[in-house]
């Protein structure tokens, strides 16, 4: 309203003043792409903050570690993308735009669904393609909001289905983001094994629910059998020789027993055939070398090296499944029977190697030694087992 001099009221301005409606980021992004945006805003922990078009050369590749399947490409898959990006001689009309992340350090966008369409397009030069730029705020149920985004986006297609490897990559990586209980890996029970897989099988029934029921049980028993701390027992070298002199699997560890004519020796597998043998004969050649000043002729010790009994307690030091523990002991007792025949490696001959129990999980080995004998006129399987364990072969 104007005065009686005509000039307009201050509070009159705003309604002079054209009203300039907000555009909404919704109604920014094409019609082609805004069923995608609105189905992947209404997930729990993503917020898409820009559409952007940009040339997939400028977009950064994370390495494949953080990304949710073991192999980033599948060719076939790959030239699929690329032969249809050169026939239309550019994007897709309604193909979903790929995802990426912004990295505030470094400056750049960071891949983060959508791996074959972009480098499909790298690949056939585009210039430009569609993309939305995610942020992941916090999930109600406390879940990693990046992590089930990449699990849901990079989806268990018919074309692309996600291989059982990238189902354990995830439950590994779930134990990585806390999703887990650390107390049940660290004691390693029946009972705390049991929690591990009702969890671990939640997990999955919501990213792989396509699967069988049996299918999804192997593939939480594969990732159980990956967790080393909690089902492969660690010794340590102190420890595992007092297990085998407390129960009487062997004598006094690197001492000579003069009345049996016997050495008992601890070691770990990776070291049985090598560092061993020059442990025990350093050991020997000072007992050996005070008998000599006693009286003892070189015939007589020769004697007693030849008809010695070495008995040798060995322990995997590293194993991440009950498969590699036995790959390791096999490794071992081959690399034994190779020294044994050798007199060159050494002049030494291990007699029985005991294995201690390391395997909590199935086959699930009882609290006592697996033990080898070694028979030198088999060449073919030169190593018997003595005593029946609850392990099938080892």
């Amino acid at each position: 309203m104007a005065n009686v001099n005509g000039h307009v009221e201050k509070s009159d301005w705003s309604k002079m003043v054209p009203k300039v409606k907000k555009i909404s980021l919704r109604e920014k992004v094409p019609e082609q792409y805004q069923h995608n945006f609105d189905k992947k805003n209404e997930q729990d922990g993503v917020q898409i903050t820009e559409f952007k078009h940009l040339d997939p050369k400028n977009i950064q590749v994370a390495p494949e570690k953080h990304q949710s399947r073991v192999e980033t490409y599948n060719e076939k898959h790959l030239k699929r993308f690329e032969s249809m990006f050169e026939e239309n001689k550019g994007w897709v009309y309604g193909m979903d735009p790929i995802c990426l992340k912004f990295d505030g350090i470094h400056g750049h966008y960071v891949l983060i669904s959508g791996h074959h369409r972009h480098e499909a397009a790298r690949r056939a030069e585009l210039d430009k393609i569609p993309c939305f730029i995610v942020d992941f705020p916090s999930r109600a149920d406390g879940k990693d909001s990046e992590l089930e985004f990449k699990q849901k986006e990079n989806a268990h297609h018919i074309t692309l289905p996600h291989s059982d490897d990238d189902a354990v990559k995830y439950l590994l990586e779930c134990k990585e983001k806390g999703y887990f209980d650390d107390n049940e890996f660290e004691h390693g029970t029946q009972k705390h094994v049991d929690a591990i897989r009702d969890t671990a099988n939640e997990l999955l029934k919501q990213n792989y629910s396509h699967y069988s029921h049996q299918k999804r049980r192997g593939i939480v028993t594969r990732f159980i059998n990956a967790q080393g701390p909690a089902l492969i027992k660690r010794w340590k070298n102190g420890q595992v020789k007092e297990f085998f002199v407390a129960n009487n699997h062997l004598d006094s560890i690197d001492v000579y027993n003069v009345g049996e004519n016997r050495f008992d020796i601890v070691t770990q597998s990776h070291t049985l055939a090598t560092q061993a043998p020059g442990i025990a004969q350093a050991k020997l050649r000072i007992t050996f070398n005070k008998m000599m000043e006693l009286g003892a002729t070189e015939d007589k010790i020769k004697e007693l090296i030849s008809n010695m009994k070495i008995r040798v307690g060995v322990y995997v030091e590293k194993a991440s499944s009950f498969k590699e523990l036995k790959q390791k002991r096999e490794a071992a007792l081959k690399a034994a029977n190779e020294m044994n025949r050798d007199d060159l490696l050494s002049p030494l001959v291990f007699n029985e190697v005991y294995f201690a129990y390391q395997s909590r999980q199935q086959p699930k080995e009882a609290a006592k030694p697996i033990m080898w004998v070694w028979d030198k006129n088999d060449e073919k399987k030169p190593w018997k087992k003595k005593k029946k364990s609850d392990e099938d072969e080892f």
